[in-house]
């Protein structure tokens, strides 16, 4: 049987916006399913807002995405990951979640990033196993997670390849 992936490796960015916009629109799933590789220690939010859109407007047309960790999935490629049907892991997978800063931002900047901030913590709040007060101090600081921390937090659905 045919597999393809689609591999979002790197920051994220206008690039991988396209790049996965420009799979979804060349491939067909395999039995209903499309496998995503993420690996990303993050980058652009508005970019990484962009896939998760995509990757929800796909799951809308009936299809599923799963989405499968590797190495780092860090800051909004945490996000991203959320927008699948289902989230797996690798074994040595880390995980970091934070709220987006700017720095020497102008007052329209500063509530652009609270907007973006909020929007972060309620589409993780609908997905994540802790109540929203745990995730907003989680945000507030880095916070990292070893895949069972990701499991038993909700950030992710089973950990491939652990017995």
């Amino acid at each position: 049987m045919e597999r393809h992936s689609l591999n979002l490796i790197g920051d994220v960015d206008d690039h991988m916006v396209a790049k996965t916009i420009d799979y979804f629109n060349e491939h067909d799933p395999i039995d209903g399913k499309y496998y995503v590789y993420l690996c990303t220690p993050g980058g652009e939010v508005d970019s990484g807002f962009a896939i998760y859109d995509v990757f929800q407007n796909v799951i809308a047309q009936g299809d599923i995405i799963e989405v499968i960790c590797a190495g780092k999935c860090y800051s909004i490629g945490t996000l991203i990951s959320s927008g699948g049907s289902t989230v797996s892991s690798l074994p040595n997978t880390q995980f970091l979640i934070h709220y987006g800063t700017e720095v020497n931002s102008t007052e329209d900047e500063k509530k652009q990033n609270d907007r973006m901030n909020k929007l972060y913590i309620d589409i993780l709040d609908n997905k994540l196993l802790v109540n929203v007060r745990t995730l907003r101090s989680w945000m507030k600081k880095e916070k990292y997670f070893n895949p069972r921390e990701a499991l038993k937090a909700g950030l992710i659905d089973n950990i491939i390849g652990v017995k």
